[in-house]
């Protein structure tokens, strides 16, 4: 240990330059052995408490800390900061691994990402890899493109190719997009339509226009929880009902009979569209009366989706809830009935928090349910069977937030970013 005090001292980097022996820590920051068989000294120059990583220069290194990068030259033996543009705070930018190249220094780091840093003319190339960026709230894919929506300011949006998951570009403020929480996107004909917490919008599938909604030009309310789109019209479920928008014109429309409502789910079964409310339960509103024509479980909170559990008309539906249950209303009947998973697959009841259900999707012949904290839950219609995808499995966290599917992927949204999984192995991996 480099410090007779801190036994417990981590050793992150050792390197071997210009003929002395440097070593990082993660309490003290950088430390110098002069010659062999000198005892480790403690670089008091060094400006920051801690560090990790070592990248090697003709004349000097590369350093990355829990306050950024650094950049150290033998002459003078000076200490040079480079900031990253979204390091606000002293601490936004923690590198932990370093790769020098001629013209670039590569970063791993803890909150911005993965990058690289151009030397030449100072210039930060983030690398906006969904598989690293976090808090993916919602996604949507083709057999081409793939989309992510994140939440909580965490990049607004990303495309992507389907296939090699490489990254294409980021839509955000640049391009007119005032939402940085972003909840749900949805796929139809050439545009991809999305929603957050203050606007609506769509952009071309090409890229080539943005169009986007708030308050201020015609969206007449917020919190865009929820969108299904036909062939000529798009509704919106939002902080105050359902709203009707038609992209001919780019108009909206309010529908009175839902405006006590917050819609956070909309599926459609022939005529009706099946409302899921935050508080209310599922309403059905039928598209030729106007009117509201059936509720069910009207105590439940947050209803997650509602969902067809066969291909027929009156085939069951299924209302997923956030926190107290699933239940399978029987049509044309409409009596409804609690959906208990086995004990094995549901550890514990509904009401405890990491069992919230926070995203559902049925894809194919199956049924997916993303939870808290306990990864997914998958219900084969098939089968008649239930099993788990979790972090054990290859998630990157079980906090799962979104699904999409393609053709031949299913693609899931997690707080610790994308996963893809190939549905060629589904049966094989007991889904």
């Amino acid at each position: 240990s480099p410090s007779a005090e801190s036994p417990e001292t981590l050793i992150w980097d050792v390197m071997n330059h210009n003929g002395k022996l440097w070593v990082t820590t993660s309490d003290d920051g950088v430390y110098v052995r002069e010659q062999r068989g000198d005892s480790l000294r403690q670089v008091k120059e060094f400006p920051a408490k801690g560090a990790y990583a070592f990248a090697e220069e003709d004349d000097g290194f590369w350093c990355g800390t829990p306050f950024g990068l650094w950049r150290y030259h033998d002459e003078g033996e000076v200490w040079i900061q480079f900031l990253h543009p979204e390091q606000e705070e002293p601490t936004d930018f923690q590198v932990f691994a370093l790769a020098n190249t001629p013209r670039e220094v590569w970063y791993g780091s803890m909150d911005l990402g993965a990058g690289y840093f151009v030397k030449e003319n100072v210039e930060w190339k983030p690398m906006r890899a969904g598989l690293s960026n976090p808090n993916v709230a919602t996604v949507a894919a083709n057999d081409s493109i793939l989309w992510a929506g994140y939440g909580y300011q965490a990049g607004f949006l990303d495309r992507f190719g389907t296939q090699g998951l490489q990254y294409d570009r980021n839509f955000s403020l640049r391009d007119g997009l005032y939402d940085n929480h972003i909840q749900v996107l949805r796929l139809h004909g050439d545009r991809m339509y999305y929603g957050g917490y203050e606007g609506f919008g769509y952009v071309t599938i090409n890229g080539w226009r943005f169009t986007h909604f708030r308050k201020k030009n015609g969206l007449p309310h917020t919190d865009i929880a929820a969108i299904h789109s036909e062939d000529s019209l798009v509704w919106l479920g939002s902080l105050f009902g359902l709203i009707e928008f038609d992209p001919e014109d780019d108009s909206f429309r309010t529908i009175p009979e839902t405006e006590s409502y917050r819609v956070t789910s909309i599926f459609r079964q022939g005529d009706s569209l099946w409302l899921g409310t935050l508080a209310r339960g599922a309403l059905v509103f039928d598209l030729t009366t106007g009117q509201i024509t059936g509720k069910y479980v009207e105590s439940a909170r947050r209803i997650t989706a509602i969902l067809p559990s066969g291909e027929h008309e009156n085939s069951p539906v299924w209302i997923v809830t956030e926190s107290d249950g699933i239940f399978e209303v029987s049509l044309p009947s409409g009596k409804s009935s609690p959906i208990r998973p086995p004990a094995g697959i549901l550890k514990g009841g509904f009401e405890e928090v990491r069992n919230n259900v926070l995203a559902a999707a049925r894809i194919g012949d199956r049924i997916w349910l993303g939870t808290e904290e306990e990864g997914c839950m998958v219900y084969n219609l098939t089968t008649d069977t239930w099993s788990t995808f979790t972090y054990l499995n290859g998630l990157v966290t079980n906090r799962i937030r979104s699904f999409a599917s393609s053709e031949s992927f299913v693609f899931i949204g997690s707080y610790g970013g994308l996963v893809r999984v190939d549905k060629r192995y589904l049966d094989r991996i007991g889904l």
